[in-house]
């Protein structure tokens, strides 16, 4: 069993805004797969039912972004997820008009060079292409800029550390 966590801000004033990203996701992944997510359970809102062939649970956890470890965790524990099947990656994106930002993107080392960064990146890619996104930027790892540049992304800036995350990137964008 899985449980694909789509993260937002629980307030009305949040709704179809960029810091709903996740739970956009999750109500499209539910849409398509016939799930239906009102269940109220782990401080979220949750469904059950079938994505891809896997046994999944749909969750938005009610408590705002920076607190939605507790949630997460509740229904991790409550399920018995096994550990090795908690996370394999997670990306979000922001945007102002037409230019989106990716502003993560992170696959479990483990399941690094198999294809599922490549994938959530078309996934988000897409989902700004239906957005009408012109183009996406992003502020990547030097150690990660190859990955990028394979996905048709071009370096636009110089190196930069980040206050929050003290490791040299690069700014890139790719044009939809």
């Amino acid at each position: 069993m899985y449980i694909i966590v789509g993260l937002g801000n629980p307030k009305k004033e949040y709704d179809n805004t960029r810091h709903n990203i996740g739970f956009m996701a999750i109500d499209e992944i539910a849409e398509k797969n016939n799930i239906s997510v009102i269940e109220s359970k782990h401080k979220a809102l949750i469904g059950k039912g079938i994505v891809g062939g896997q046994k999944v649970i749909l969750a938005k956890p009610l408590t705002f972004m920076n607190l939605s470890g507790e949630s997460v965790r509740e229904a991790l524990d409550y399920y018995k997820v096994d550990e090795e099947e908690e996370l394999i990656g997670v990306g979000t994106m922001s945007y102002s008009n037409n230019t989106f930002k990716l502003e993560y993107l992170c696959v479990d080392t483990d399941i690094q060079s198999h294809g599922a960064g490549g994938k959530m990146l078309e996934w988000l890619e897409n989902k700004a292409l239906e957005k009408n996104a012109e183009k996406i930027i992003l502020d990547a790892r030097v150690s990660a800029q190859k990955f990028y540049e394979n996905h048709g992304y071009k370096t636009v800036g110089d190196v930069f550390m980040l206050s929050y995350a003290p490791v040299p990137h690069i700014l890139m964008e790719k044009i939809l």
